[in-house]
């Protein structure tokens, strides 16, 4: 879910309506775990890469987080929140949860902080999967929509520098 204000959470689930403001933040992640269990939790953008059609936009990539804290994972790459330019309409946020056999090596995956390049962030869960497979299994999936909304003027221009 995320924290929007003092009163309000907005939760994910089965594809509901998150708008960029809501989700301007990092969203609080829970799921039940065993203590000494590791787990990689990846959101990316399926509609979203402005540069490469057939390939995602990577909103935040935390690995080897131990026992379902997020707190303790090594972060790969930090958090962007969504940002659906106007006019393209609803675009799906995809949270995928990996089981890991043990602990992972993600040097080759991890981004300088903040990573603010969309050229960066450009991401295949696909050929992910497929390089790991071995070694994680998918274990959870959660996913919601946004949409445009005018918080993203200032997003684009001052965050982005686009």
């Amino acid at each position: 879910f995320y924290d929007f204000d003092e009163e309000t959470v907005t939760p994910v689930y089965r594809g509901n309506t998150v708008k960029p403001r809501e989700a301007a933040k990092e969203p609080m992640v829970e799921f039940q775990s065993q203590p000494d269990d590791l787990w990689t939790l990846i959101l990316t953008n399926p509609d979203g890469n402005l540069l490469e059609n057939e390939t995602e936009c990577l909103h935040w990539f935390i690995g080897n987080i131990k026992g379902g804290d997020i707190t303790t994972g090594e972060v790969i790459c930090d958090y962007l929140q969504p940002f659906p330019p106007r006019g393209t309409g609803y675009h799906h946020l995809v949270f995928v949860l990996y089981k890991q056999d043990g602990y992972m090596d993600y040097s080759t995956y991890k981004k300088q902080q903040p990573c603010l390049s969309l050229k960066e962030r450009t991401f295949s869960t696909l050929s992910f999967y497929r390089e790991l497979q071995d070694n994680i299994t998918p274990a959870g999936l959660s996913w919601f929509q946004s949409d445009w909304d005018s918080s993203l003027t200032d997003f684009f221009h001052h965050t982005l520098k686009m």
